[in-house]
């Protein structure tokens, strides 16, 4: 649940951020990067307490291990996007 938790908190950041997506076409794009990290990582952690839920729902059912590695692979893909948004929004700026 890392994911929902770096969510809230980026969404928090963003908010004491001071970014004013209506002035400012940086602070657009900064919503639009960490906006589609937001909803990716809701999903990822969705997906993450459906395979939680089936492999406690139903243990010995195989097909429960296909939902955890698909969720696994998710949330990689998650974790890789969120670095991909640390290095466009927060690095980019300080290096260019």
């Amino acid at each position: 649940m890392l994911h929902a938790l770096f969510a809230w908190l980026a969404i928090e950041a963003f908010r004491d951020g001071g970014f004013r997506p209506k002035e400012s076409a940086y602070a657009s794009g900064v919503l639009g990067v960490l906006g589609f990290t937001w909803l990716e990582a809701l999903g990822s952690a969705g997906m993450l307490l459906a395979a939680a839920l089936w492999a406690w729902r139903s243990p010995r059912d195989p097909r429960g291990r296909g939902v955890a590695l698909n969720a696994s692979l998710v949330s990689y893909a998650t974790t890789a996007s969120w670095l991909v948004a640390l290095a466009l929004v927060f690095l980019w700026p300080r290096v260019a």
